[in-house]
């Protein structure tokens, strides 16, 4: 399966140097919290073109990439074990309440899993967590599980590795330039 990750030139640079961090992303309000973010390509676009947004403007961060990654799913699976997986199929209550708990506790995962496969939660889910924190109600709360369930209009996942190692730079296929479209980089065999 390919799979995308949006990011900016800087980032992708020090991906190169050092490798995936799992850890990176700990202290943000994320829908699983810490971990490696993968998704389909129009998601993984629009996550780019956002970090490249908020980038402080210097040669690379205001550049947006896409790192494309060759996963296979069900040997990730495999290996680690369904005990080890979190895998939401739709949107529910159980989804919502996953969702809440990991962006209100945000730097502190709840979660025992090491890989995650889950629909993507609306994009709105932060304003709503912001509505929520101003003033912590029970009917807030719940406005913000009725937000997570809402249908979306593209049924898109995402996919969460939360264990180093289990994502390296090694599935790396290529990396995009969205914005001059050239190819960065591509992979002919499994070394960098």
């Amino acid at each position: 399966m390919v799979l995308y990750h949006g990011t900016t030139l800087d980032a992708w640079e020090n991906i190169q140097k050092y490798d995936i961090d799992v850890f990176i992303n700990n202290n943000r309000e994320l829908d699983f919290g810490y971990g490696f973010y993968l998704g389909e390509r129009e998601y993984a676009k629009d996550v780019a073109n956002e970090k490249a947004a908020l980038g402080n403007k210097d040669e690379h961060s205001g550049i947006p990439v896409l790192l494309e990654f060759e996963i296979d799913i069900d040997n990730i699976v495999k290996t680690i074990g369904l005990d080890k997986c979190l895998l939401f199929k739709r949107k529910s209550l159980s989804f919502a309440k996953c969702i809440f708990n990991n962006r209100y506790n945000s730097g502190s995962s709840v979660l025992f899993a090491d890989f995650v496969i889950a629909p993507l939660a609306d994009g709105n889910v932060n304003n709503v967590m912001r509505y929520y924190k101003e003033k912590q109600t029970i009917f807030r709360k719940w406005v913000c599980y009725f937000n997570y369930l809402k249908p979306q209009y593209f049924k898109m996942k995402q996919y969460v590795f939360k264990k180093q190692g289990l994502c390296t730079v090694k599935n790396i296929t290529s990396v995009i330039d969205l914005i001059e479209g050239r190819m960065l980089y591509e992979q002919n065999n499994e070394d960098v």
